[in-house]
């Protein structure tokens, strides 16, 4: 079960036309469950959506960045980037970054 992952910079008028955006997907068995360690990452419900609002966005990347060694196959690593990428645009235009659940 997959979350699809984007980024709006519009502050939520764009968030239901999110086909139209760049997005990624990853996989629930890529996403680390461990609260402790990874307190925004384990918190995502692959059934609901989260967002990552700007004052989130820090931590966001740097669970993200530590998370990258769960990434092991090249497809996985591209996804890895994409949404690291994702990130930082969100986190420079002062947009915020979903995950879109199941």
């Amino acid at each position: 079960m997959p979350w699809t992952v984007i980024v709006d910079h519009a502050g939520g008028s764009e968030y239901f036309r999110w086909k139209d955006q760049e997005y990624e997907v990853v996989d629930v068995h890529l996403m680390p469950s461990d609260e402790i360690l990874y307190p925004l990452l384990a918190s995502i419900d692959p059934y609901e959506d989260a967002s990552f609002e700007p004052d989130k966005i820090d931590s966001f990347i740097r669970e993200w960045s530590n998370a990258k060694a769960r990434f092991a196959t090249e497809e996985e690593m591209r996804v890895w980037s994409h949404v690291h990428e994702m990130g930082l645009r969100a986190q420079q235009s002062g947009g915020r970054l979903i995950f879109i659940g199941d």
